[in-house]
């Protein structure tokens, strides 16, 4: 809340709502929703908003699993309801792996879950969308290939992808490669936001663009970045003081700014090119 809070105050005008903050408060699972519910009130009150929120991952889903899985997909449609009613578009999803449900059961879980979600959410007209992100750890969801085939299996206006950048470099996906799985699978227009990140191409650090090895410059010329509605720049910050921790979101800001720079720089460049080439 304080976080959200200070962000907001500091000049940022929209926010994510992450579990992160949840998980790393000490706040009981059981508060999780009623968290997030005074968070979205919160931001509403100050005039921002949160677009984007990452709902709690597989961790906390899996404390739910011993009452049943309908009451773990009951639990995913009111945190979407909520979000949802404060104005949030893209609602991101951890799926559950298969250390978690099972080898055989892994397919059948995230089948069974996404079924109802897409359904609640058609049935009431609901302005959301859920992306789901692809996993740092945990077979098969940190596979991209396992994410487009569910995708493409309910294919719905309602689902998408989220690309965590960092989570693709530590699973050995590079922008080559992730380009010509997107293209070839034609889901370009189904990434729906980007998570914003870099690491050592080995552990999965959320440090800031370029404090890594992500091949930002290929990166950039990538159509489903461009394309995505929304960047998230997740910026992991365990410094005590939380006002410490504003300061670096705002460092992570600029970098992200100058992430943007290059991006239209680029363009502009292209489109230079394009009409030398054509004569114009």
């Amino acid at each position: 809340m304080k976080s959200a809070e200070l962000l907001c105050t500091s000049g940022f005008e929209m926010v994510e709502l992450s579990y992160t903050n949840i998980e790393r408060s000490s706040i009981d699972v059981h508060s999780a929703y009623n968290y997030l519910r005074l968070a979205l009130s919160m931001l509403q009150r100050l005039g921002c908003s949160a677009p984007v929120i990452h709902a709690p991952w597989e961790q906390h889903l899996s404390l739910f699993l011993g009452s049943g899985l309908d009451n773990l997909i009951s639990g995913i449609k009111l945190i979407i309801d909520l979000a949802s009613r404060h104005g949030t578009r893209v609602v991101v999803l951890h799926l559950l792996p298969q250390n978690y449900v099972g080898h055989g059961r892994v397919y059948f879980v995230a089948r069974r879950v996404l079924n109802s979600v897409i359904a609640y959410i058609e049935r009431e007209g609901l302005s959301i969308r859920i992306a789901l992100e692809n996993l740092a750890h945990g077979d098969p969801w940190n596979k991209f290939e396992k994410l487009i085939s569910l995708i493409k299996h309910f294919d719905s206006e309602a689902l998408g992808l989220c690309v965590d950048v960092g989570h693709a470099h530590v699973n050995k996906y590079t922008s080559t490669r992730l380009d010509e799985i997107l293209s070839r699978h034609d889901v370009v227009n189904k990434v729906f936001c980007v998570h914003i990140n870099d690491n050592d191409g080995v552990n999965d650090t959320h440090s800031l663009p370029g404090c890594g090895t992500v091949d930002w410059s290929r990166l950039l010329s990538s159509q489903w970045l461009r394309r995505a509605e929304y960047w998230v720049l997740e910026s992991e910050c365990r410094l005590e003081s939380t006002e410490a921790c504003v300061v670096r979101a705002l460092l992570s800001m600029s970098m992200l700014e100058k992430l943007r720079s290059l991006l239209i720089k680029n363009d502009r460049e292209a489109s230079l090119s394009m009409t030398k080439i054509l004569g114009l």
